[in-house]
């Protein structure tokens, strides 16, 4: 009763400052051209406090000439407009109360001197407003053939790496066009296929959940987003692009796009077929190609749930540094994350050679009675032919190893049909519906053969594997969520209703034949031939009800509850083959499975906002209850009943410190629970040398989760500066526990396993951590008229794990320095130049004085050069280094690619080029993938040299 006595007394205290706090002014005014009244856009408005000339406020005009600002203090204000191409304007206004309109306010023409434009009316290069940073397309100068990918990689602090967009280290999640949904949320379909020119201003912002959009409240689940604003005379226009291309060896690359803008109408379609390794896909339309069968996984599965068995989904206790050719993995920052991102929704160039064939279409508008639809459809087939060598060292004991060697031969042929749509309906003023329905078709065959051994540090083998596994997977998944909100008259007070669904149905069949020698004793060799069957048919029903109610004008209170049903029916099947049946059915009990798997969470909580002067503030506190029921029925009974209750706490505080700098501080806690396989006691033998099993006795996780960033903007000088740190802790973490055959006939519990044989199971521990800082600047280089971006990252993670029955910490640390040269010179002339180092330093406790540190480094030059006639040159070129890591792997080599090309046509629409790829032939493709129980190093075998003829054709 103490602790509520004390809250009431703090928000009492907090509400009665209201009358200080209410003391400030949010002023809006609009210009307009004093001779034909037209908006007058993208001009700078600067508010002096007379009596404090300190205190100086800045806002621009947007494209209907309207501007303004928030929080000013209550004072006599000197008022300056300037605007290229106008007279300045200045108006003295005594701002006196909490709303205050200017008005219109009309300017006059003037032919100004360039000496006095440039001090006088220079345009806002780049604008803050809160949490949003924009920047002014027409600043950065681009070629006619350039993409919205190419105009961001000239803004300061914004980035393209590895197939991902990134800033200030955060990585983009979602792009939209005039604040519409663009093909779903894929971020580099909208940059690929948008023309730069087409393009008014770029806008990067945190993007709120629909609820904390309609309620007010900020629930910290914000997706780092940027908006493509289009240019105001190109939002009633249709414009596209076609290409073809032939070489050698059959060779072709084939894509188109075409859209259609007018008014509120938005349609898209784009499309590609080749087979050069070009793919647009997201990580949902993958299905079993993340990691089906094979060597050292366990058939990880893109819709799974929960983590995999062999660990916590979201632990993060592992990074990957990619090193030429594709993606290293590692996702960006989400709000508050403090690790890679499982759920990244773009996936970089996946690894072998392609084909792929893809067609998208995007639909959206906004119809008179209040009805808006955002709709976009994809279908993706894709050939993969993934040849791969890989090098673990598994760390045993103080000076004891074991490595494992592998030669993977992979195929695979991949198909989805992906449809998202959003409907929103502004019934009145008072009331807005929002349904976001979802549905996936995939379906997926696999091949994989591999030739895998273990050895000593002396190169002895201990065992080896010939194994042969053919998967075909079928799944498909449903969501949809419904909100629907209502705003009461009093203002501040509503109610809103979320309900969702989540649907998902998965069935896998496959073979597996092995055979599993023994170097020391023949006579243990061992073969395998088995039919496997899997099904996962699983629901999600969820509901939540959020009520506000204001305490002041600069406070109130949220209440919400949320309850949720999750069923999931798991049954896996293996049988032997019958010599003398000729089938495939002796059921092995050790590797089968059946059980029903039930959760029901309730959690209940209660927020507090406050909103005064240039503070946002937020906290929340929710007590939540799961409980957790899993009935096993093969290979025997067994009934789990768990039941966790937790107190969740979060915190969000905003500062606007000044007009373009703002502080952003997240803390949340958050659960996480067993997924339904890890809990199942059967053995996974997909790879015989490396088993899996789960644990019944799994604990929830529970962790913390720590976010603070810092980001200014110089509007003037386009200077951008952003610094993030963030750390997450994790009690009873799900880690992994590795036992590793010391001698033939080893036993685990029932398992019997032959020497240098793995098994790996999920347990609880304490003990893991992670901290990451990163740093950003970008500026324009005015001398040489470029864009420079450094940025400079550290990390480190603490993750434990368990090896023979004694305690491993994983200590991983990665620096990396980042630099990028984006040229802004002219439209004919366009370079960038870039580099990146890293360095990662691995220390396991069980071996401490073992040390491996790794450096890699990608130094790239990229040219785009239009001359003489039309000619067009491009080219780039990328140099690699690797070096710290296994024999066989520390591999240097650079990549060149060149084109020259001529325009034709009028407008020169058209191009014809030639292209050769790869010319020094040296394209690899080596990824270091450090976790918390294993070292390895892999290459998988890249695009050698080709060329190509290319026609491209550009709708304009």
């Amino acid at each position: 009763m103490k602790i509520t006595r004390y809250i009431y007394i703090i928000i009492a205290f907090i509400n009665n400052l209201s009358p200080a706090f209410s003391q400030l002014s949010n002023v809006k005014g609009k210009l307009l051209d004093s001779k034909s009244d037209a908006p007058i856009i993208n001009s700078t408005v600067k508010f002096v406090n007379e009596s404090d000339t300190t205190q100086i406020y800045y806002s621009v005009s947007q494209l209907d000439g309207t501007f303004a600002i928030s929080n000013i203090k209550i004072a006599n204000y000197k008022i300056e407009a300037t605007s290229i191409g106008y007279e300045k304007k200045i108006i003295k206004k005594y701002i006196d109360k909490a709303n205050f309109d200017l008005g219109i306010i009309k300017m006059a023409e003037k032919p100004i001197a360039v000496d006095e434009m440039v001090v006088e009316g220079r345009t806002a290069v780049a604008v803050q407003k809160g949490d949003t940073t924009e920047f002014k397309a027409s600043f950065f100068k681009t070629n006619k053939d350039a993409t919205a990918e190419d105009l961001i990689t000239k803004m300061p602090g914004l980035q393209v790496e590895s197939g991902t967009v990134k800033s200030g280290g955060e990585q983009v999640q979602r792009v939209l066009v005039n604040g519409k949904q663009f093909f779903g949320n894929d971020p580099m379909v909208a940059l690929r296929n948008l023309p730069s020119d087409v393009i008014d201003r770029i806008q990067v912002f945190d993007k709120q959940s629909d609820q904390s959009a309609l309620t007010g409240f900020d629930d910290g689940q914000n997706v780092k987003t940027m908006n493509i604003v289009m240019r105001p005379d190109r939002r009633n226009m249709q414009f596209g692009k076609m290409s073809g291309a032939y070489g050698e060896s059959d060779l072709y690359n084939i894509s188109g796009s075409a859209n259609k803008f007018a008014e509120s109408l938005q349609m898209s379609v784009i499309g590609m077929s080749n087979n050069i390794n070009q793919q647009n896909f997201a990580m949902q339309d993958i299905l079993g190609v993340m990691g089906s069968g094979g060597g050292g996984s366990s058939g990880s599965f893109a819709m799974r749930d929960g983590g995999g068995r062999g660990g916590s989904g979201g632990g993060g206790g592992n990074f990957r540094i990619g090193m030429g050719g594709q993606s290293g993995g590692g996702g960006g920052m989400m709000y508050g994350g403090g690790g890679s991102n499982p759920g990244s929704y773009i996936v970089g160039q996946q690894a072998g050679l392609n084909t792929t064939h893809s067609l998208g279409l995007n639909f959206s508008d906004r119809w008179q009675n209040g009805m808006e639809v955002q709709s976009s459809y994809f279908l993706n087939l894709a050939k993969n032919n993934n040849p791969q060598n890989l090098n673990r060292e598994y760390f045993l004991t103080s000076d004891s190893s074991i490595f494992y060697n592998e030669k993977r031969e992979a195929e695979s042929d991949n198909s989805n049909h992906r449809l998202n749509v959003r409907f929103t309906y502004s019934i009145d003023s008072m009331n807005t519906l929002i349904i976001s329905p979802t549905i996936n078709l995939q379906n997926n065959s696999s091949t994989n053969n591999s030739n895998a051994r273990n050895r000593t540090e002396e190169n002895i083998n201990i065992n080896g594997l010939l194994s042969e596994e053919n998967s075909s997977t079928d799944g498909h998944t449903f969501s949809n969520n419904l909100i629907y909100r209502h705003r009461f008259e009093k203002q501040g007070r509503s109610i809103s209703l979320d309900f969702g669904t989540n649907l998902n149905y998965r069935k896998r069949n496959s073979t597996n034949s092995s055979l599993t020698t023994n170097s020391f004793q023949p006579s243990l060799n061992d073969t395998i031939d088995q039919d496997g069957f899997s099904l996962t048919d699983s629901y999600t029903l969820n509901s939540r009800i959020q009520y506000t109610e204001p305490l002041s004008d600069i406070s109130m209170l949220q209440f919400n509850y949320y309850p949720a049903i999750t069923r999931n029916l798991q049954e896996n099947e293996k049988n032997s083959y019958n010599k003398v049946s000729k089938e495939y059915n002796l059921i092995d009990s050790s590797l089968s499975g059946k059980f029903d798997n039930n959760i029901f969470t309730q959690r209940a909580g209660v927020g507090y906002r406050l909103n005064f002067q240039k503070i946002n503030f937020t906290s929340e506190l929710s007590f939540q209850s799961v409980e957790y029921n899993n009935k096993q029925s093969f290979p025997y009974i067994l009934n789990v009943n768990k039941s966790y209750k937790n107190l969740l706490p979060s915190l969000i505080f905003n500062w606007d410190v000044e007009q373009n700098s703002r502080v952003n501080i997240f803390y949340r806690t958050s659960t996480n629970s067993p997924g339904a396989t890890q809990l199942l006691e059967t053995v996974d033998n997909t790879n015989p040398l490396q088993l899996t099993t789960g644990n019944p006795n799994l604990q929830q996780a529970y962790s913390h989760n720590f976010f603070a960033r810092l980001s200014k903007t110089n509007f003037m000088t386009a200077n951008t500066y952003f610094v993030i740190l963030s750390a997450s802790f994790t009690e009873n973490y799900i880690g992994n526990s590795i036992y590793v055959a010391d001698r033939d006939s080893f036993k685990v519990g029932n398992l019997l396993m032959n020497r240098g044989t793995q098994l790996s199971k999920p347990v609880n521990m304490d003990g893991f951590w992670n901290a990451r800082g990163f740093f950003t600047f970008g500026f324009p280089v005015t001398t040489i008229k470029s864009t420079l971006n450094i940025n400079t990252g550290l990390s480190y993670s603490n993750t434990p794990t368990m090896i023979n029955s004694a305690k491993n910490s994983s200590n991983n640390i990665s620096l990396n320095q980042g630099i990028v040269l984006a040229s802004n010179i002219s439209e004919n002339f366009d370079f960038t130049i870039s580099y990146t180092g890293n360095f990662s330093v691995a220390r396991n406790t069980i071996q401490q004085n073992v040390k491996n540190n790794s450096f890699n480094h990608l130094a790239a030059f990229r040219l785009n050069w239009i001359f003489w006639e039309g000619m067009v040159l491009r080219g780039d070129i990328a140099n690699t280094i690797n070096t710290g890591l296994s024999a066989g792997y520390n591999k240097s080599y650079t990549v060149l690619n060149l084109s020259l090309g001529k325009k034709l046509l009028e407008g020169d629409k058209g191009e014809f080029r030639l292209s050769v790829n790869n010319i020094l032939n040296e394209n690899n493709s080596i990824t270091r993938n450090v976790t918390d129980t294993y070292i390895e190093d892999s290459q998988t075998q890249m695009l050698g040299r080709y060329s190509m003829l290319v026609f491209s054709y550009t709708i304009r």
